[in-house]
């Protein structure tokens, strides 16, 4: 519909209080990374909420209006905006104070570098993240000197991306990289973590997986883990914006966004009070027409229709000067002065005032005028309850029945996920145990929403044989030692008998065999060898040589065993 003359009574028409405008400035990637942003507003107690579906079109450094919010109070208020990944994670959110003066425009920065930032980190006061410190929420775009030290007054000023498709950029005081026209290809957008990336398929239909798919998610465990995953998702978003919704056609009055829905308009009722003209709706001129109808002024004769004062007549009588609906009639001199009861902001309606298009405030009826007064018929259009924990709310005999409870599983095990009526999702980091898909430290838990590995594996196979390791992510790993590498003491046979000369002594012997590594890491006997040693024959002992001095000779072979001085005792 396009837009409504002053002079037009329009159902559902706003008052002319003061529109706040949201815009919102990011480095973060289109539908790569950012798939929502929900902007909410709150005042005198009341909160009100508007949702942007992400186009990989955005062009967020330069900003992209997020939230319109029409009859906004005047004075000052807080707005919220929150941005949230395609599976539901909030990357991050970012309150401010905005007073609202007329047509007020609010301009929200979040880069990057806000991303890992948890305030208030020590002053309590500041509560925002800009340019990945904390500040207090009235640092805002149009009061730069509320924030203290800003990170950038020129391009120069910001350091530079590590990626060849980014370049630095000082935007409001904040440095983004922004990506160099031309530097990726078709169907590629610049991340400044990792370069040029696809941006997925059917991104801009709402149907992101989050950029990079995970394997992990197919394994039935985390099927188990999912908690509400089960729940119905929210069907795609018809709109975001009102404008969204707009058919162009001006006669059949101005379509709205409610949750995600587009509400068709109430007709325009084209009624100037003037009981004589032919008051119709002009689509060509977007306008109402009305045109003046002598044939309508038939009390007597030489009627003739005046748009401003209806029928007049030669002369004015209590005939010719009666009054209408809603309205009191006098003549002054030959004059008929009609005056309308009915004050702004009303319509006459079967004889009495009713509100301008009988609007009865409620969204779950069809409001219009009939022939015994104002007509407010239930409908079943989208609606919403008030509660953002709950998606498809629908009128109901007059209500707005609630829908099903939105899903705000953010897949991740390491956040709480609940949802408050008033804000939405909320996402409390735990400190759950976890699994950090990294075998080599054991005793994993969750902080800051994130998997923290800790702990140490110990691997020991108790084989000589291997060299003992963790390797992340499998875990131990056993390696052969090199081929040849002794792993135990030898394995020795018993000693042999002494064998010698009974004067000077013997030697004795032993088979042994070394302890060997194979190239398979296994322990095994290797090549056996003769190892001896120095003995002394003792008597009884079996001799090869005796004799000498001491045994009155010269030393001879003997054949029998060794006495105590070294001679021999021949066997008998």
């Amino acid at each position: 519909m396009r837009a409504v003359l002053p002079i037009l009574v329009v159902l559902g028409c706003s008052s002319g209080a003061p529109t706040l405008f949201v815009d919102l400035r990011t480095d973060l990637v289109p539908v790569v990374e950012l798939a929502e942003v929900t902007v909410s507003l709150e005042a005198d107690g009341a909160t009100r909420l508007e949702t942007h579906t992400v186009l990989s079109s955005d062009g967020f450094i330069r900003g992209v209006r997020v939230a319109r919010f029409d009859e906004a109070p005047v004075g000052d208020v807080v707005v919220s905006v929150q941005l949230l990944a395609a599976n539901g994670e909030r990357l991050g959110i970012r309150r401010t104070s905005v007073s609202i003066r007329g047509e007020t425009v609010a301009t929200i920065v979040f880069s990057r570098s806000c991303l890992d930032v948890v305030c208030p980190n020590g002053d309590a006061a500041a509560t925002e993240c800009l340019n990945g410190r904390c500040v207090e929420p009235d640092c805002a775009v149009d009061a730069l000197e509320n924030c203290g030290d800003v990170a950038c007054t020129s391009d120069t000023d910001c350091p530079e991306p590590t990626v060849a498709c980014g370049e630095r950029n000082c935007t409001d005081g904040a440095c983004f990289i922004r990506p160099v026209e031309g530097a990726c290809g078709a169907g590629e957008a610049c991340s400044p973590a990792l370069g040029c990336v696809l941006v997925p398929d059917g991104a801009d239909a709402g149907v992101l997986d989050g950029g990079v798919p995970d394997a992990s998610m197919d394994d039935a465990s985390t099927d188990a883990s999912m908690g509400d995953a089960s729940l119905p998702d929210a069907a795609e978003p018809e709109c975001t914006m009102d404008v969204q919704c707009d058919d162009g056609v001006f006669c059949n009055g101005v379509e709205v966004c409610v949750e995600q829905t587009c509400v068709p308009g109430a007709p325009v009722v084209c009624d100037d009070a003037v009981a004589c003209t032919d008051d119709t709706c002009n689509e060509d001129a977007g306008a109402c027409a009305f045109a003046p109808n002598d044939g309508r002024c038939t009390a007597t004769a030489g009627g003739r229709c005046d748009a401003d004062s209806d029928c007049q007549y030669p002369t004015c009588t209590a005939v010719t000067c009666v009054a209408g609906p809603c309205e009191t009639a006098m003549c002054s001199g030959d004059t008929c002065v009609r005056t309308g009861l009915c004050g702004g902001g009303e319509m006459c309606c079967g004889g009495s005032c009713a509100p301008a298009g009988c609007d009865d405030g409620n969204p779950c009826t069809d409001d219009s005028c009939g022939g015994g007064g104002c007509v407010n018929a239930p409908n079943t259009n989208a609606c919403s309850d008030g509660n953002l924990c709950t998606i498809g709310d629908q009128c109901s005999l007059g209500e707005c029945d609630p829908g099903m409870p939105r899903n705000c599983n953010d897949g991740n095990l390491c956040t709480d996920d609940t949802c408050a009526p008033a804000t939405g999702c909320l996402h409390a980091n735990n400190t759950a145990a976890c699994d950090d898909d990294n075998a080599c430290t054991p005793t994993d838990r969750c902080a800051a929403g994130a998997c923290v590995g800790s702990g140490t594996m110990v691997c020991d196979d108790g084989n000589g044989c291997t060299t003992d390791s963790c390797v992340a992510p499998g875990g131990c790993v056993f390696a052969p030692v090199a081929s040849g590498t002794m792993c135990a003491a030898d394995v020795c046979g018993p000693w042999q008998p002494c064998r010698g000369s009974c004067a000077t002594g013997g030697t004795q012997r032993r088979v042994c065999r070394p302890q060997e590594c194979t190239d398979v890491g296994a322990c095994e006997d290797g090549t056996s060898y003769m190892e001896s040693q120095d003995c002394t024959l003792n008597p009884g002992d079996s001799c090869t040589m005796c004799g000498g001095v001491g045994c009155g000779g010269i030393g001879s072979r003997c054949v029998g065993t060794c006495d105590g001085s070294g001679c021999c005792n021949p066997d008998s």
